[in-house]
């Protein structure tokens, strides 16, 4: 055999199998957890850009709406081309609302799947634990009957919003 007496022929004690499978899983959430608040923070540069833009072209429309009655003498053209201005705006508006939206929903999905990975952790812990019969802290136990699955956080979310709104 290998010497641990266990007949796996890998040389470890199961203890320590599972202590490495988790250290190992506690290595990979970590590894999500980072690609994702990098992801939130180019999301933020993203839009933190197009605010800027948004703001550059708000200032460029005020300037030329000043400038409108000195290059156009006719009304009707003036008035044409400040509804043109203006619809243009709204459609930036529009634009930035939609890029806030997918925005919203990415860091919803990052989030969930971090709470998915979260939670398959903590089970594996505590069946680690169980394994090598150590018992659960009591207040680990307190704060696992508080842990709400993913899909219970968005309905109260949502329940929230809707009350609020």
């Amino acid at each position: 055999g290998d010497g641990d007496g266990d007949g796996d022929g890998d040389g470890a004690a199961p203890g320590e199998q599972q202590s490495g499978a988790a250290a190992s899983e506690l290595l990979r959430i970590d590894a999500e957890r980072a690609t994702i608040l990098r992801n939130e923070r180019t999301n933020e540069e993203v839009r933190a850009a197009l605010v800027e833009r948004l703001r550059a072209n708000e200032e460029a429309s005020r300037v030329l709406s000043s400038r409108l009655p000195q290059s156009v003498t006719s009304e009707g053209l003036r008035d044409f081309l400040k509804l043109l201005s203006s619809n243009q705006m709204m459609e930036l508006e529009v634009m930035q609302l939609e890029l806030q939206l997918r925005m919203r929903a990415h860091l919803e999905a990052a989030m969930a799947a971090q709470l998915a990975v979260r939670d398959d952790a903590i089970d594996r812990l505590v069946e680690a634990l169980e394994a090598n019969g150590i018992p659960l802290p009591p207040e680990a136990e307190a704060a696992l009957a508080q842990v709400q699955p993913p899909e219970a956080l968005r309905v109260a979310a949502v329940a929230e919003a809707e009350a609020s709104a």
